[in-house]
């Protein structure tokens, strides 16, 4: 007996027809690779973001970072319960905080990951949630044929838009 075709909002339906650009953010948080650790963080903080794509001097995509990689290079030290002294120096993230100073002693060129996975506009969602369930990311920035940052998605971005369909959907 033949398989029935799923119906046209099936999930296969929209995994195939979605278009990258559909459902990315643009323009994407990017930051150069000359950057200081601490400028990262405040990118983190102020935009909300936990990767951001790093550009070299051609504004061409040459690496990501994640707060995960941040935290590794230097880890954050933690506030206590009733805690919170105020230094000039001080770069809250939560309930941790990083001196400034320390973090400029580190730039990006140092623990980027380089020469990241990406993808392009006219990819299909498939492509992208294939990628990275396989190779379990959470970010791949969004670049044209020269490399040059165009976008970013997302695991998050991913849901919200699948989310988005089911509340339509009921």
């Amino acid at each position: 007996m033949p398989k029935e075709n799923p119906p046209f909002n099936s999930l296969a339906h929209y995994l195939r027809h979605t278009k990258v650009k559909d459902i990315m953010k643009a323009p994407a948080t990017t930051m150069r690779e000359e950057d200081s650790l601490s400028v990262a963080l405040l990118k983190f903080i102020g935009h909300r973001v936990s990767h951001v794509a790093v550009l070299d001097e051609t504004n061409r995509l040459i690496g990501v970072i994640s707060k995960k990689y941040l935290y590794r290079a230097h880890a954050p030290r933690r506030l206590q319960l009733g805690q919170m002294v105020y230094a000039p120096d001080m770069i809250v993230d939560g309930d941790a905080y990083f001196s400034k100073g320390d973090l400029d002693g580190y730039f990006l060129s140092q623990v980027i990951k380089r020469d990241p996975l990406a993808l392009r506009e006219n990819d299909t969602l498939a492509d992208a949630v294939d990628t990275m369930w396989r190779k379990n990311l959470a970010y791949l920035p969004i670049v044209d044929r020269n490399r040059y940052v165009v976008g970013a998605l997302t695991d998050q971005d991913v849901i919200a838009y699948f989310a988005q369909i089911a509340a339509g959907a009921s």
